[in-house]
């Protein structure tokens, strides 16, 4: 049983509700209370105590607590936030602003319990009384209150243990059981190792800039824990960070397919995004670090009440995380595309029209999004160029897939040259009278989702005696590029004669180290000829051998995925180099690379053996775990101390293929050239002596 100030009662029965709807009294709602015997606040006198946030309750509704403990000190945050909106009525427009934006959050939290209780008719008056609070320009969603949970060492492997949901379950439980203060709270106090000592508790951020970017800095002592540890990847962790949406409309069942597209959520940076627990998105992280959604959008906009949004956030010594809402509304268009990401580029032999390495056609791919939410996308990729003619075809052997609702994917194309010459737009002629590049518009257009998207995209045009990008559909069906510099000897741009026809030459295969563009990579190979004047330049390439520069995103060291990659841009230079080029062996490689490209070219050459004659790592190193403890495996990692030995010891045996310096006697060749530079602190000369 509970006995209601009649004060608070009264205040809530005058300041809840419109005065234009049926009023309960204060007698009413006693009544209420005391049939339904919601007890009493357990939370004490809050005079000086910080204010409760509305995440909290919305917490604990989507914890399947029981929130009638609760529902009474959120009556009583409303009642103090009303009377404090009441006062500020006089006061600057900014604080009147701020205390009306508090006001409508925990009415839309009390609202959203009284419907979690039942008391729909109550809830649905508050659930107005909170939209008539919103002034005008509050209307676009956004995402407040940020708080975040942390901060905890973290392995540097993917994936490793995460102390808030072992210790709490889910997000909404460790937001409720600390917010809240709740019985089990003492039971589940949080330590990290990054201090002497200090609990865990979910700390309001402030650090966040004029573009809605949270900046991440956690205070510890970094120095300390490296000189003690002995290892740089101490400088690893990980936490969570919460936000709330506050949303005052309700879209009806029937009106789904004219609202489906008002806003689509975007989360950069962060390794995972949850919604209300319910939704679970995984960002891109080895590429753009991005979540996007139009169903995690459409839950949070389209329904009313407190929603609660999650990000897990890992870095280095500091990190950068935003999420904000993307309007479909400007293009009324059901998905979102980006440029590619790279393109192919023309070569321009002597007498012929400008093509593709690959010939008359090339793979490209355009990032989409889609932000249906039912039903698949399916897209078309067109091609269009005042210039240049072309049109798109079907990408094999593998074509595009459709898109799930929400799913961030690439729609994929063969991008088709034709015409040229003089039966259509002289490309060569285009390249040259446009400064050796040509634009190209490319048109998406998916069925049923609203107006096409066009953007403008440059190729590139370049000369036999420079490196050239070309594009070919991976082992895995996604669209991978390379650069590839033709033979000094071929660089004339003739192509080869009929008595060349049957010489195969060999191919470098150069493998670049991170964050190095496959073209850069390509073009590091140069020298200034003797005897040849220097205003004349560089030339590029290698005699008597074609050179390749592989590439693929991702953390994958050439190992793996990467390594399949390097060798399918080998076979498909052997298999576009057979007409108006020399041929190219793909059975004579001759492996080399620089810092993470030196251990790959290590690991192709010990993979692929029979295929190597020649091999030259500079600055490479022979494990991954040994490179400047960049990637050391267990060594931090928190549920190290729960994996039994036996399962420990076959964790550590899947890396064992590329360990390369337990394969070197693969290689029937000798390593033709090792070079460890003097200064380079990460891969240092200690390991050298196992090459010989």
């Amino acid at each position: 049983r509970i006995s209601f100030d009649r004060s608070v009662l009264l205040c809530l029965s005058l300041l809840l509700v419109p005065a234009s709807s049926s009023t309960p009294s204060s007698g009413q709602l006693t009544d209420l209370a005391q049939q339904r015997g919601w007890p009493p606040c357990q939370r004490k006198d809050r005079a000086g105590a910080a204010e409760l946030s509305p995440l909290a309750f919305a917490a604990a509704r989507l914890s399947d607590w029981d929130i009638r403990p609760h529902i009474v000190c959120l009556i009583n945050e409303v009642t103090q936030a009303t009377v404090a909106a009441t006062k500020a009525a006089s006061s600057s427009t900014k604080v009147r602003r701020r205390r009306l934006n508090r006001l409508r959050k925990l009415r839309l939290a009390l609202a959203d319990c009284l419907l979690e209780l039942d008391e729909r008719d109550l809830a649905e008056l508050v659930y107005k009384e909170a939209a008539s609070t919103v002034e005008s320009g509050d209307a676009a969603p956004s995402i407040e209150d940020w708080h975040r949970f942390g901060w905890f060492p973290i392995g540097t492997g993917e994936l490793d243990a995460d102390p808030v949901l072992s210790a709490f379950g889910s997000l909404p439980n460790a937001v409720a059981t600390v917010m809240l203060r709740s019985e089990n709270f003492d039971r589940r106090k949080l330590f990290t190792e990054f201090f002497y000592s200090s609990t865990m508790e979910w700390t309001p951020v402030d650090t966040i800039d004029s573009n809605g970017v949270i900046r991440l800095a956690p205070e510890v002592p970094w120095g300390e824990l490296v000189n003690s540890l002995g290892s740089t990847a101490a400088l690893e962790f990980q936490g969570w960070l919460i936000g709330g949406v506050y949303t005052t409309k309700e879209i009806n069942d029937a009106d789904d397919h004219k609202t489906d597209l008002q806003w689509s959520l975007v989360c950069d940076g962060p390794a995972a995004v949850t919604v209300d627990d319910v939704v679970d998105l995984s960002a891109d992280r080895y590429m753009r670090g991005r979540a996007v959604s139009s169903v995690a959008g459409r839950l949070l906009t389209n329904r009313r009440g407190v929603h609660l949004l999650a990000a897990r956030v890992r870095g280095k010594q500091a990190a950068a995380v935003s999420c904000r809402f993307v309007s479909a509304a400007a293009t009324g268009s059901k998905f979102r595309a980006w440029p590619p990401d790279f393109l192919p580029d023309l070569l321009l032999l002597e007498g012929q029209d400008a093509a593709f390495l690959t010939g008359a056609s090339a793979p490209i791919f355009v990032p989409v999004v889609s932000l249906r939410t039912g039903g698949a996308l399916s897209c078309r990729l067109d091609c269009s160029g005042d210039k240049i003619d072309c049109r798109m075809g079907p990408t094999k052997p593998i074509p595009s897939k459709d898109l799930a609702p929400g799913q961030l994917g690439f729609i994929a194309g063969d991008l088709q040259l034709t015409g040229g010459g003089t039966g259509g737009k002289d490309r060569r002629a285009a390249c040259k009278a446009s400064g050796d590049s040509l634009r190209l518009k490319l048109r998406l257009s998916c069925k049923d989702s609203g107006p096409a998207q066009e953007m403008q995209v440059t190729l590139r045009c370049r000369r036999p005696d420079q490196s050239v990008l070309f594009t070919f559909v991976d082992h895995d069906g996604s669209v991978q590029r390379a650069a590839a510099i033709a033979p000094i000897e071929w660089q004339g741009g003739t192509g080869r004669s009929q008595k060349s026809q049957a010489v195969r030459l060999p191919i470098v295969v150069s493998l670049h180290g991170t964050s190095i563009k496959p073209e850069d990579q390509a073009d590091s190979h140069k020298f200034i000829e003797a005897g040849r004047d220097a205003s004349a330049g560089y030339r590029f390439g290698i005699s008597g051998a074609w050179l390749l520069a592989p590439s693929r995103h991702g953390a994958h060291n050439w190992e793996g995925p990467g390594a399949l990659t390097a060798m399918r841009a080998v076979e498909v230079l052997a298999e576009v180099a057979t007409v108006e080029l020399p041929a190219a062996d793909p059975d004579r490689l001759v492996f080399l690379g620089h810092s993470m490209g030196g251990h790959g070219a290590l690991v192709l050459a010990t993979h692929w053996p029979g295929r190597a004659i020649g091999v030259a790592s500079l600055s490479g190193w022979l494990r991954k775990e040994d490179y400047g403890d960049n990637n050391v495996y267990f060594r931090h990692d928190l549920s190290s101390w729960q994996v039994s030995p036996k399962l420990k010891s076959i964790l550590e045996a899947a890396n064992a293929e590329n360990y390369v310096d337990s394969h070197l006697t693969n290689i029937k060749v000798s390593i033709n050239f090792l070079d460890v530079t003097a200064k380079c602190v990460s891969t240092v000369y200690f390991f050298s002596r196992l090459f010989i």
